[in-house]
């Protein structure tokens, strides 16, 4: 919802407690904000989604490299973010092992799911869960486009600094 004021003040009644106005030009999210049910609200700032340019120009070179090397645009995507993505490391039950790696990769093409060890905690596994792009922050996400600008260099293919540059910057404001 858009926010053009906001204050907090001290309650006169309630000396424990502070009330939150927020004034919105928007009447319909204001009601759905009302309609709210449960005793606690996480407020946070939206996040701008992506730059399209970004993603596309990101694609775009996925698939030139892998014409380059014969292989899919999926497998050099999936490849660099094996390799500068990131992941967590997850203590899996063996019984659910096979099914966790399979829902994991379900979520999207960057979502990648391996086994890494055999945990200390009997009967149990570390998985290595890699999130897709869709879900990087500004610098995850440059990291990605940057190392996927230096693989198209190296196999020869033309890029375009000014429109790295241009859609870096574009990435950054969102």
């Amino acid at each position: 919802m858009k926010v053009t004021e906001k204050r907090v003040k001290r309650d006169a009644e309630r000396f424990d407690e502070v009330i939150i106005e927020i004034r919105t030009p928007d009447l319909e999210e204001a009601e759905k904000f009302m309609m709210m049910q449960g005793d606690e609200i996480e407020i946070r700032k939206k996040r701008q989604k992506r730059s399209l340019d970004a993603n596309a120009y990101l694609w775009e070179l996925c698939d030139k490299i892998a014409s380059k090397i014969k292989s899919t645009k999926e497998e050099v995507y999936r490849e660099a973010v094996r390799d500068v993505g990131t992941f967590d490391y997850l203590m899996i039950q063996d019984k659910a092992v096979d099914k966790f790696i399979e829902s994991w990769e379900l979520k999207g093409v960057g979502y990648i799911c391996m086994k890494h060890h055999k945990a200390a905690i009997p009967d149990c596994t570390v998985v290595q869960a890699f999130y897709g792009s869709s879900s990087y922050s500004t610098a995850e996400m440059s990291r990605l486009i940057d190392y996927i600008v230096q693989e198209a260099k190296e196999q020869g293919i033309e890029t375009s600094p000014d429109e790295e540059r241009r859609l870096l910057a574009l990435w950054k404001n969102h």
